[in-house]
């Protein structure tokens, strides 16, 4: 018996979702960031999609929260030394 997938999680798809829909509500990022990082190395090689995909997602989602990570810590640099540098 031949045991066909008929649907895969789109890791890619959540990952990115992660990355730019709680920057709407920019107190969550502090928390959704790191586990859009997570997601995206955690399933970097896992099956994509029935369809052929590139990595771009993972990219982008791993860009995006990197830069909130970079912009929490210049607001806790500021609030703690009352400058940006």
């Amino acid at each position: 018996m031949v045991n066909l997938e008929t649907h895969r999680v789109l890791y890619d798809d959540i990952a990115l979702a992660i990355a730019i829909i709680p920057a709407l509500f920019i107190w969550v990022t502090i928390i959704t960031a790191p586990i859009s990082i997570y997601l995206s190395l955690r399933h970097w090689k896992s099956p994509t999609s029935i369809i052929p995909r590139t990595k771009i997602r993972f990219i982008i989602a791993i860009m995006l929260s990197v830069v909130q990570i970079a912009a929490w810590f210049f607001v806790f640099a500021y609030i703690y030394t009352g400058n940006l540098f």
